[in-house]
């Protein structure tokens, strides 16, 4: 396997100046609010010794003449999704990391793009923009650790010999939780050559499968495949109004227009939508959008209409709405839950429909569920086992 990790440093920043070129050259500070208190989302280049996180009195002590940008969250997704898919015609097997950061799968490309610098120089072009460190590696750490250490711009290709190249490498890039990685410097490993000297069973008994897997990476080894994103179906309409408008018939009429062009399309007819976002450009504020997961998936719409009368009540713009765009996915073909007339069956088809709503709006199930296994076993553990939920 060879995998290729593309690493674009300040992303939400190059986003900023990408949308106000004025901003070249700034020191950039993007404050984020989420947790209640105001924190750094991203900080350019410029700023130095300030990390995601940090707070923003920090940085400003730092760098007092930094301009300060409320974050837009949705702003920096997209951009980052239209980078995916740059790379998703690359190759098939594209793994979403952290915002600007991205694996690739490169097994099997070598004799479609005809040489390493076509496969690599396609590689840059899909993210041409960002000037992305790339690494390439038979492996995701591997990968990671040379893209790190790439110059922006180039690709780094690592040598055979995995264990040497990853022995001088600082403790920092092992992706374990920092209270183990604490403890690791504490008991004097600095280097992933000092956890490599060590025996696998300490490491083990000290840190669990952490340790374990800590281990493993110093030597180079790393198992993990990679987890292609979920492509879904995306149907997207959008619209101007003549003049930025807070009044809320105003708002629902163009709801209105806009779910009658999508619903109309040819693509969608007789077809059901369990997610919509919903947003817009808001005069003197940042961008303002709302995810809305449907109880029952709307056919037109009309059923759709109840719903979003309730969001926009509930959580208005605020301020002047300039623009509105809304869309659809999670897209299902199901015209609707017939009932059955046995109420074990009837629960059953709810149950079914309940985990699906659940996994369309987290992206994922957290749902686990006992089964037996060796019900006559004396060892409880192996009695039953934990495994995923399946209605």
């Amino acid at each position: 396997m060879a995998v290729a990790c593309i690493l674009i440093e300040h992303f939400a920043c190059l986003m900023e100046r990408e949308r106000a070129p004025h901003l070249a050259g700034r020191k950039l500070v993007i404050v984020s609010t989420a947790s209640g208190k105001p924190t750094v989302f991203d900080a350019s280049a410029e700023v130095t010794g300030v990390a995601a996180g940090a707070p923003v009195a920090e940085a400003l002590s730092r760098h007092p003449l930094a301009l300060q940008l409320q974050a837009d969250p949705t702003h920096y997704q997209q951009g980052f999704d239209r980078l995916l898919d740059a790379l998703d015609r690359v190759s098939p097997v594209v793994e979403p990391a952290t915002l600007g950061a991205a694996f690739v799968d490169l097994t099997g490309l070598l004799g479609l793009y005809g040489s390493r610098a076509g496969l690599f120089g396609t590689l840059q072009e899909a993210c041409r923009p960002y000037n992305p460190r790339i690494g390439v590696a038979p492996n995701k750490f591997a990968a990671a650790v040379a893209a790190q250490g790439a110059a922006p711009g180039t690709v780094a290709v690592t040598p055979p010999d995995l264990a040497a190249f990853l022995a001088p490498c600082s403790l920092m890039v092992l992706p374990v939780p920092d209270a183990v990685r604490a403890r690791m410097w504490r008991l004097g490993l600095r280097t992933l050559d000092d956890v490599a000297r060590q025996g696998i069973g300490p490491l083990q008994a000290h840190f669990g499968r952490t340790g374990r897997m800590a281990w493993e990476l110093a030597h180079g080894i790393d198992q993990r495949l990679l987890t292609p994103r979920r492509q879904q179906e995306v149907y997207s309409a959008a619209l101007t109004f003549p003049a930025p408008t807070m009044t809320m018939e105003a708002m629902l009429l163009g709801v209105e227009r806009l779910l009658l062009r999508l619903f109309n399309l040819r693509e969608l007819r007789g077809r059901y939508a369990r997610i919509a976002l919903i947003g817009g450009s808001v005069s003197r504020h940042p961008a303002w959008q709302r995810k809305l997961a449907f109880k029952e998936p709307p056919g037109s719409a009309a059923q759709a209409m109840p719903a979003f009368k309730r969001l926009l009540n509930l959580h208005p713009p605020p301020g002047p709405l300039e623009d509105l765009s809304l869309s659809l996915t999670g897209i299902t073909g199901d015209a609707g839950r017939q009932l059955n007339l046995f109420d074990d069956v009837r629960r059953s088809e709810q149950l079914r429909e309940a985990v699906q709503q659940l996994e369309t709006r987290l992206g994922h199930l957290p749902l686990y569920q006992y089964r037996d296994a060796e019900p006559w076993s004396r060892i409880p553990e192996r009695r039953r086992v934990l495994v995923e939920f399946s209605p």
